[in-house]
């Protein structure tokens, strides 16, 4: 079974203590210098906290520059 539970609750702590939202904070303290896309957004529950573990929509781009591999399928 998997479960992002934990991950969530991250999200919204650092929310909460940074008065930011989660993407904005990691873009200003990482993926900007790394070449992350604006266009990147993360997922809100219904409370308006954005989907720690299971949320965020990046570019295959976005996910090669942190060596992630997205399974593409060529077309």
């Amino acid at each position: 079974m998997y479960d992002t539970s934990s991950s969530h609750v991250l999200c919204a702590l650092v929310e909460k203590l940074t008065g930011e939202k989660m993407l904005d904070y990691l873009k200003e303290k990482l993926l900007r210098q790394n070449g992350f896309s604006e266009e990147s957004y993360i997922i809100e529950d219904p409370f308006g906290t954005s989907m720690g573990g299971s949320g965020l929509m990046a570019t295959p781009e976005d996910l090669q520059s942190f060596g992630i591999s997205p399974n593409i399928s060529p077309v």
